[in-house]
């Protein structure tokens, strides 16, 4: 089953890495459930380990737990281990129930991973599947700019790669590593796109010819609403890794490094021109959209 191709070589690639030797400094603010505490380690360890063979940090991970309540604590926190980032500080400000975060120091050696977990009723849901979908998502956000950096020495950003690339990647690898089943997992994931209900109403109306638009115009969704880069850009990611493989894919990063143009890389590495892909990728797009759960 090609839909299971990614997820059994994500599952693999994790535990062939043994993350025990992975060092991290915790710190909780006693709000924190422990078991919940305990789910969210146990899913930050295998991201860490499927990361490692891509990156590693030289230096131990640090890890900060609240919630809505400690965001105080949590500047503090980030102060203390002298990674306060203007994003961070206005991306905590702005929190009210759940969201997160990471910051590296200026040489990439020492990672630092917050996350704010919600206390209210409304958040239940999410401590299942997309709360701890976010803790790998964030831990991914840490380890890319890290394998960017580490096969170039150009000092190459992200947000220079398209956003639906890497919101797919974070949001594929992740969602493959969370306990339970993947395909109940994926379903949630596909059925609520994990946007506003208005976002949902545009994804399931939009047809092949609005997506490939989307696509097509502007490699990187600028101007497009950062909701579509999640979940868009999992569904993209997922057939690329299952047509390709994980480390076809990943090379796509390595030839980035050196053109800075990922159309070009996408025909470097894959053997397809921009306009054949995206025409490919816009009707997955909205066969997917189908789905979704208004």
């Amino acid at each position: 089953m090609k839909l299971l191709n990614g997820y059994k070589e994500t599952r693999s690639q994790s535990l062939s890495i043994n993350y025990n030797n992975i060092s991290f400094i915790t710190k909780n603010n006693k709000s924190i459930d422990s078991i919940f505490k305990d789910n969210i380690m146990n899913n930050l360890k295998k991201n860490v380990s499927f990361w490692s063979q891509y990156w590693l940090p030289e230096n131990e991970i640090i890890i900060l737990h609240g919630d809505e309540n400690d965001l105080d604590w949590m500047k503090e926190q980030l102060t203390f281990f002298n990674m306060v980032d203007g994003l961070n500080m206005r991306v905590i400000d702005s929190l009210s129930n759940g969201g997160g975060g990471g910051v590296v120091g200026e040489k990439l050696t020492t990672p630092l991973f917050w996350q704010i977990i919600g206390s209210d009723v409304g958040m239940q849901e999410l401590k299942s599947v997309g709360m701890a979908k976010l803790t790998g998502h964030l831990y991914a956000h840490i380890a890319q700019p890290g394998f960017l950096n580490s096969v170039s020495d150009k000092h190459i950003k992200t947000t220079m790669m398209p956003s639906w690339y890497i919101e797919g990647q974070s949001d594929y690898h992740t969602i493959c590593l969370l306990d339970g089943d993947f395909i109940e997992n994926r379903n949630t994931f596909l059925k609520t796109a994990y946007v506003p209900d208005g976002y949902r109403e545009k994804i399931k109306s939009a047809s092949s010819d609005d997506w490939y638009d989307i696509l097509c115009n502007d490699a990187d969704f600028e101007g497009i609403p950062v909701t579509y880069e999640y979940w868009a850009g999992f569904f993209v990611y997922e057939d690329l890794v299952n047509d390709f493989g994980i480390e076809k894919i990943m090379s796509l990063t390595v030839d980035f490094a050196n053109t800075l143009d990922f159309r070009q890389s996408i025909f470097n590495v894959l053997g397809i021109n921009y306009n054949e892909f995206y025409l490919k990728m816009s009707k997955i797009l909205h066969e997917n959209a189908k789905s979704v759960v208004l």
